[in-house]
């Protein structure tokens, strides 16, 4: 099973992890990463590293999800991708990507998990007014 690592500025990713729950019930297989005021980019690239340590180990693979594009918890998560060689990361971190990763990671390779990921994310942006139903 690939795990799955949200990475995200405070606690915007618990909120999702509660959600996801809320939804789908529990869920194996998925932590939290919050980059809080008090933590410097060290600090935070420490954390991921032991987890990424500990996690690669007993899994096919790590896809790590952030919440923007070039802001440090992914800037942290893409220098880990040097050190660890069975991660993936995906960035514009969204509920519907969330929701959709963990309805089908049984079922794919982390290289199409993140494929997914970044698909099902941009699927799940709709403005209504311009839908046509």
């Amino acid at each position: 099973m690939v795990h799955l690592l949200l990475i995200t500025h405070g606690q915007f990713a618990s909120g999702l992890l509660d959600a996801t729950t809320l939804i789908m019930g529990n869920q194996p297989g998925i932590d939290a990463l919050p980059l809080t005021e008090e933590d410097s980019i060290d600090e935070l690239s420490d954390r991921l590293e032991s987890m990424l340590a500990h996690l690669t180990i007993d899994c096919e693979g790590v896809l790590i999800m952030v919440d923007i594009f070039g802001a440090s918890p992914c800037n942290v998560a893409v220098l880990s991708m040097a050190k660890f060689s069975n991660i993936e990361v995906v960035t514009g971190l969204n509920l519907p990507m969330l929701v959709e990763v963990l309805l089908q990671r049984n079922q794919l390779s982390l290289p199409d998990l993140a494929k997914l990921a970044e698909r099902s994310g941009m699927e799940g942006i709709k403005s209504i007014r311009n839908l046509s139903l």
